[in-house]
């Protein structure tokens, strides 16, 4: 099975049966590990085999995926890992993206050209994948600086906590950002994924239940600091955190 330089981690809750994540990466025989509550170890393990699953010591928790994300960082860097992967467990496709175009590409293609990218430099906290939703409106490769999100390349010894129920990635950037790290997005390569909210498992009751505009308050009492609006467009409330990313200048260092 082919390997990338840094290991994949896939939290997981109630995808047993539609993982989607973890069976694009099958298709592609990358290795990964799924996260999951000790529960659902028969179930995902039945499906998957036993040595792509590993059991977080709590469950049922009901803060959402954050403290799944935060052991996994912590398990990486216990096991020497200076860059781990994680991904929602929600992705169907990565592709690249230019010219308005969207073309499909093998994840251990763009997962590679990723890691590449990161080794040029001294200062990433975090690089992730663009999402193919907000594609069209990018009008550069890559983004610095910006909000990561979904399936990302993070530092395992950075001192911050994941620490939001809805709107973790957002308060995860803006901690590194703060920390005077940079981010980057990779506006040439996109990632897709099931419809926020319409997927069985993972954040489901969360969002059935007034998430975003929790998200919204969240955000904002950890960042009073920041310009973080609520707004409200297609038919839903929105958080606005367009100026946030600008107040952020630090470039890129090249090793």
């Amino acid at each position: 099975m082919s390997q990338l330089k840094h290991k994949i981690y896939i939290p997981s809750k109630g995808r047993w049966d539609c993982c989607s994540t973890a069976d694009l990466f099958l298709k592609d025989d990358l290795d990964f590990k799924i996260v999951i509550e000790e529960e659902e170890y028969k179930k995902y393990s039945d499906k998957y085999g036993k040595d792509k699953i590993l059991v977080l010591p709590f469950s049922n928790l009901g803060l959402g995926v954050y403290p799944s994300r935060n052991w996994i960082k912590n398990y990486s860097k216990e096991n020497g890992e200076e860059y781990h992967w994680q991904f929602d467990d929600d992705i169907t496709a990565v592709s690249t993206y230019s010219n308005r175009k969207k073309t499909k590409q093998s994840p251990k293609y763009i997962l590679n050209l990723m890691e590449q990218f990161n080794d040029k430099y001294l200062n990433i906290a975090i690089s992730a994948l663009s999402s193919d939703v907000f594609a069209f409106a990018k009008t550069k490769p890559f983004g610095i600086n910006k909000m990561c999100c979904s399936c990302i390349l993070m530092r395992s010894d950075l001192p911050y906590e994941w620490r939001c129920k809805l709107g973790h990635d957002a308060d995860m950037s803006m901690q590194v950002l703060k920390g005077g790290w940079c981010t980057v997005e990779m506006n040439a390569f996109v990632y897709s994924h099931k419809p926020v909210g319409n997927n069985k498992g993972g954040l489901l009751d969360i969002y059935q239940d007034e998430g975003r505009f929790k998200k919204i308050s969240v955000l904002q009492k950890l960042h009073p600091d920041l310009p973080i609006r609520t707004t409200y467009q297609f038919n839903r409330v929105n958080s606005d955190t367009s100026k946030v990313w600008r107040r952020f200048k630090q470039p890129l260092i090249k090793k």
